[in-house]
């Protein structure tokens, strides 16, 4: 093997991605919104409801998707030693169905207060071309090696050891504020949009 399949991936640092994800959301989908949704005669709640309930902005605002390089280390089905780097993505998402909507008013004090679940893993893929493995794997391995990587994979995010989901959820609560404050407060800047999360984040 060459020296570059040699070196181990890292896991790929993510700080950014929250902002990348909420930028892209809003370029794409503020001019439906605004050309299908506002309307100064609706209630804010109504309008938030109409937005977070639409097939094409829950597409949108649904998932954070997670970069991923690794190296597995274990057995193959003849309980070989194997070695695989690979790279991958893991998709985070909410159930939009369960988002409760709830209208505050307290004497001035006006809110939207919008409740999301629990962030679940949805979808794990690992890029074949990244894929490089010790010893050599033949092309009758590629699908099964594929799999040990899935499930490699699955096996690191689908817990909250390193805080993942804890980041999905910030990532979700900061992306559906950014898209929704804006308009909320073009309605009617006396209202102010809260996002928070039903119940606790354990997984």
């Amino acid at each position: 093997m060459t020296k570059e399949k040699k070196e181990r991936p890292v896991k790929i640092k993510i700080g950014c991605i929250s902002a990348v994800v909420i930028a892209v959301i809003v370029l794409i989908a503020v001019r439906f919104v605004y050309s299908n949704f506002f309307d100064k005669r609706l209630a804010p709640k109504t309008v938030v409801s109409s937005i977070l309930r639409d097939e094409k902005i829950v597409t949108q605002l649904s998932t954070l998707v997670v970069p991923y390089g690794c190296l597995y280390d274990g057995k193959d089905e003849k309980g070989k030693a194997l070695q695989i780097a690979y790279r991958g993505t893991a998709t985070y998402g909410i159930d939009f169905s369960k988002i409760e909507i709830l209208e505050e008013e307290q004497g001035e004090e006006k809110a939207i207060i919008i409740r999301i679940p629990k962030v679940e893993l949805q979808e794990v893929l690992i890029d074949p071309k990244s894929m490089s493995s010790i010893p050599e794997g033949k092309i009758d391995d590629l699908q099964n090696r594929i799999k040990i990587c899935k499930e490699d994979l699955i096996s690191r995010f689908d817990n909250n050891d390193d805080g993942m989901y804890d980041l999905a959820a910030e990532s979700a609560k900061e992306t559906i504020n950014s898209f929704i404050a804006p308009i909320i407060n073009d309605l009617d800047s006396n209202w102010k949009v809260i996002v928070e999360t039903i119940g606790a984040w354990d997984v």
